[in-house]
């Protein structure tokens, strides 16, 4: 059968294509056999729970990972295979940042600045709650190079709800200082 006519068998998928929108995902079954679901939505920072305590790598760091692995294989005479070449290039493209295996300890600066930020948010009872960025906020402000608020009000909209004004220029303001040495274009 074509493409268009197989099943959208949008449970267990984590994206419909067709409409780019969050698709169900079966979380428990209960007893009865009915089957409760939780939408994922990476606007809502909700990415499913195989994504919850991992660490997410900026295209730059998988370019880092990837020319090391390279390396090796051609220091034991494999072949390179053509896939991995073309992920490689794919992030070197995409990582913002100008030869990201050259200016790795930048890389490695700007995720631990990103990491160890804290932020104070004074919340609904007047108490202030200290803010950090998730994994998925953090790498996608590095893969993206956020310059202005707008940017990230449509790119990363979890960003724009969590931090307020003057934290979201210390954000930018911290993305824009590594720009001013590596970043790309």
């Amino acid at each position: 059968r074509r493409t268009s006519e197989r099943s959208s068998g949008a449970v267990g998928r984590s994206c419909d294509r067709a409409t780019a929108r969050p698709t169900e995902r079966p979380t428990e079954r209960p007893a009865d056999r009915t089957t409760m679901v939780k939408l994922e939505d990476a606007s809502e920072l909700r990415l499913g729970d195989e994504f919850n305590n991992e660490t997410c790598l900026s295209n730059a760091e998988v370019a880092v990972l990837l020319a090391d692995a390279k390396r090796s294989y051609e220091e034991d005479d494999r072949a390179v295979p053509e896939v991995f070449e073309q992920t490689l290039a794919y992030c070197n493209r995409f990582s913002q940042i100008k030869d990201p295996v050259a200016n790795k300890a930048v890389v490695d600066e700007l995720r631990k600045e990103l990491e160890e930020k804290t932020w104070d948010r004074i919340d609904a009872n007047g108490e202030r709650q200290p803010v950090k960025l998730s994994q998925f906020e953090m790498v996608a402000a590095m893969n993206l190079k956020l310059e202005d608020k707008d940017e990230v009000s449509a790119l990363v909209p979890t960003l724009h709800s969590r931090l307020d004004e003057n934290d979201l220029d210390d954000l930018l303001d911290k993305i824009n200082r590594f720009s001013s040495r590596t970043f790309q274009g």
